[in-house]
């Protein structure tokens, strides 16, 4: 790993859970953190920018993963595998916090850096502001 700065652990599960960092790092542990397994997301390696994933949360096996400069990456299948979901040029600043809901898949709430709490579904790849 190179020269990643970690600052964001999230427990998904009883013993397991991921790291988050700089230069799209996102570690996983299985076994309450005595190993740590880094995980590619392909999604955040297109354009070449150095992504700091801030937050990331799990309903099951539905997550979602923020960072900056913004991105959203969503996951169906417990963080195997990740996509990049587009952002709006209407998102009110760039998100720093995600929050799956429980019950509603393919929706999650976020805050961003100017908006305290919006609510958010993915259709078709996209999002779409639900409320503010």
């Amino acid at each position: 790993m190179s020269q990643a700065a970690f600052h964001k652990y999230q427990q998904i599960f009883a013993h397991a859970g991921f790291l988050l960092g700089t230069r799209q790092t996102l570690l996983e542990t299985k076994d309450g953190g005595k190993s740590w397994n880094p995980r590619k997301v392909a999604a955040a390696q297109d354009e070449g920018f150095n992504y700091r994933f801030n937050s990331v949360s799990f309903n099951g096996e539905e997550g979602w993963i923020v960072g900056r400069p913004a991105i959203l990456l969503h996951t169906t299948d417990g963080g195997t595998n990740w996509e990049r979901v587009p952002l709006s040029a209407k998102l009110p600043g760039n998100p720093i916090l995600v929050h799956a809901l429980p019950g509603k898949s393919g929706q999650a709430e976020l805050t961003t850096d100017q908006v305290s709490l919006l609510q958010i579904a993915v259709s078709l790849k996209t999002v779409n502001l639900v409320s503010t």
